[in-house]
């Protein structure tokens, strides 16, 4: 299976950042007590977004990116919610949503998040198992759990990673890591917090 050519089915990869109140702890998905302030969301299609949830003292930058000659539609948002919604209907978009550990985090803190908001569950396309994350249209693929099945590790990619980290895998299987920052998302402006979230999801 691994050795076919990549059947060509539209996939969205999917990551979140979220305002964490401390600065040395991350945000616990199952009570998602903290706001969910940006979402990257890259198709393969060439339908690229960022959502940016606006913060109160930091002036709106003007943000302008592309990816493989596709610009990127950044949208800032008053309203949480109004964001959750505008990344829900992305993903509804698509038959695969691609995740790195969406199965311990993104999906499930957007869920969570969701219902935190008084969301109907009808408008939250994620639904949640014991370990993992489904959708209700489509389906969920945790990039992380397939990288850390030690064959796909040892057989697949010939050992080229140790860790089974965003980081390391990127830098192992694409030569791009993520990028680097002594801050937290506290501290991260507007254009700082696109770039970071952008790359996590590339």
């Amino acid at each position: 299976l691994l050795s076919q050519p990549i059947p060509d089915m539209r996939t969205a990869a999917l990551d979140i950042e979220v305002l964490a109140s401390s600065r040395t702890r991350i945000p616990d998905p199952e009570r998602a007590e903290e706001a969910v302030v940006c979402v990257a969301l890259l198709g393969s299609d060439g339908r690229n977004r960022l959502l940016m949830l606006k913060r109160q003292g930091l002036p709106q930058e003007d943000l302008a990116y592309e990816r493989g000659g596709s610009p990127i539609i950044v949208d800032y948002y008053d309203d949480e919610t109004q964001l959750l919604r505008g990344v829900f209907d992305f993903m509804r978009g698509y038959p695969f949503v691609v995740t790195f550990n969406g199965d311990g985090f993104d999906l499930v803190y957007l869920h969570n998040r969701a219902r935190m908001l008084n969301m109907n569950a009808d408008q939250v396309p994620v639904v949640l198992g014991r370990d993992y994350a489904d959708l209700k249209e489509g389906i969920h693929i945790d990039l992380y759990k397939f990288l850390f099945n030690r064959s796909v590790q040892i057989y697949a990619f010939n050992n080229s990673y140790k860790e089974v980290t965003l980081d390391a895998v990127g830098k192992a299987l694409l030569g791009v890591g993520k990028i680097e920052t002594n801050k937290s998302i506290l501290d991260l402006g507007y254009g700082e917090l696109a770039e970071y979230c952008l790359r996590d999801a590339e």
